[in-house]
């Protein structure tokens, strides 16, 4: 770990909006529709959640996904469970 030292912090501070507008223009130039960037701010965490939530919600929604066709027969499987949960009581009541 390197010492701390208040008087560089100091001389960093003056070039801070240099340092913004970097920044700035890093996002401009490398966001796309296809992959945008989301400048999240995390001194909240509920907010960071609330944030993060709804992006990843509205991504999905605009992907317009769909469920896949099912192959499996649910009504069969719930006859399936009850005939084995009915056997088991059954046999719980032999012993």
């Amino acid at each position: 770990m390197f010492p701390f030292d208040h008087e560089t912090l100091n001389q960093e501070r003056k070039f801070w909006p240099q340092y913004m507008e970097a920044y700035e223009d890093v996002l401009a130039k490398t966001s796309t529709q296809d992959s945008p960037w989301f400048v999240i701010p995390s001194n909240n965490k509920w907010f960071r959640n609330l944030a993060i939530a709804q992006i990843i919600t509205k991504t999905m929604d605009d992907m317009n996904l769909q469920l896949p066709p099912t192959h499996v027969d649910l009504r069969d499987i719930e006859r399936h469970y009850h005939a084995a949960k009915q056997k088991a009581d059954a046999g719980e009541k032999d012993t």
